[in-house]
C-alpha cells in the first residue's frame, strides 16, 4: 500500500442486488456499500480494497467493470452491515454511507 494512502471518506453508495446484473456484479450480496473508481484511480482502488481487507472486512471485493461508455471502472464493495460495523470502529465520527 502506498505510504501516502488516505482512505476515501466520501462517495460511498448503498446498493442492492435486486436485478440480474447487479446480483452478478455484487456476487449475490443483497445489500452492499460500493465506491466506484475511474481507471485513472486504479491504484487508489487497490489500496482501498487492501485497507478494507487488512482491517477485517471479509466480504471486501475489488472488481473491474466496463461501462456502456467503454470506460473501465473499479468497484470496491462489501456487505453493508459488515462495512458499517468496521467503519464505525475505524472512523467513529464519520458516516461513510450517507
Amino acid at each position: 500500500m502506498d505510504s501516502n494512502f488516505h482512505f476515501p471518506l466520501i462517495g460511498w453508495l448503498l446498493r442492492g442486488s435486486n436485478s440480474y446484473g447487479s446480483y452478478e456484479l455484487y456476487k449475490g450480496i443483497p445489500h452492499v456499500v460500493v465506491k466506484i473508481f475511474p481507471e485513472s484511480e486504479r491504484i487508489l482502488a487497490q489500496d482501498t480494497y487492501n485497507f478494507l481487507k487488512n482491517n477485517g472486512l471479509s466480504t471486501a471485493t475489488l472488481t473491474e467493470v466496463k461501462h456502456t461508455d467503454e470506460q473501465l471502472y473499479f468497484y470496491v464493495f462489501s456487505e453493508q452491515r459488515e462495512f458499517l460495523s468496521i467503519s464505525e470502529r475505524l472512523f467513529p465520527n464519520v458516516n461513510l454511507a450517507a
